[in-house]
């Protein structure tokens, strides 16, 4: 039988998110047929979430989870709204040098791939759903409804652009 076994690798990956709520969020998207289709050669994706206030934060509670395993890949989500608040100047009121900090992230924790999010993933999930993320008035909708929404168009949001972006960088890694 030695010769005639083949053993398929199968790949490990890990989602670092935000917060609670998009944590939940990644369950369910990892749930989808999409998600399952793509990740056909790939173990079930470990989840994890850390509540931090700044994307540095993120990233190193992401890098400490990390530190000793092995993954084939690790994606951390971080909103860019919240790297853009932490380089506001309160003496200029404005947002300096968010880019340079940005690439400094990427260096620092170069074993992550940094998935940043436009602005925030409330942003994310509005350009998928459209038209129900504002109210009749023509307002957005809060944080509760949009995430009560992403759990019904979880499907349309694994098909979202933001996601065959994921996909690909996933695809990628497979034979690496």
């Amino acid at each position: 039988m030695g010769d005639d076994f083949v053993l398929n690798k199968k790949y490990t990956g890990l989602f670092y998110g935000e917060a609670k709520k998009e944590r939940k969020l990644l369950n369910k998207i990892v749930e989808t047929k999409k998600f399952k289709y793509f990740t056909q050669n790939w173990e079930d994706f470990i989840i994890k979430s850390y509540h931090g206030e700044s994307p540095e934060m993120i990233l190193e509670s992401c890098n400490n989870f990390i530190r000793g395993r092995a993954y084939d890949i690790v994606l951390c989500f971080v909103d860019i709204d919240k790297l853009k608040q932490d380089c506001y100047s309160k003496k200029s009121k404005k947002i300096k040098n968010w880019e340079k900090e940005k690439i400094k992230l990427e260096n620092k924790y170069n074993k992550i791939i940094i998935v940043w999010q436009d602005e925030n993933l409330e942003d994310e999930i509005k350009k998928v759903i459209g038209k129900k993320a504002k109210t009749k008035s023509g307002n957005d909708r809060g944080k509760w409804h949009l995430t009560k929404l992403s759990r019904e168009n979880v499907e349309k949001i694994a098909s979202s652009e933001f996601w065959k972006n994921i996909f690909k960088i996933i695809k990628g890694r497979e034979g690496n």
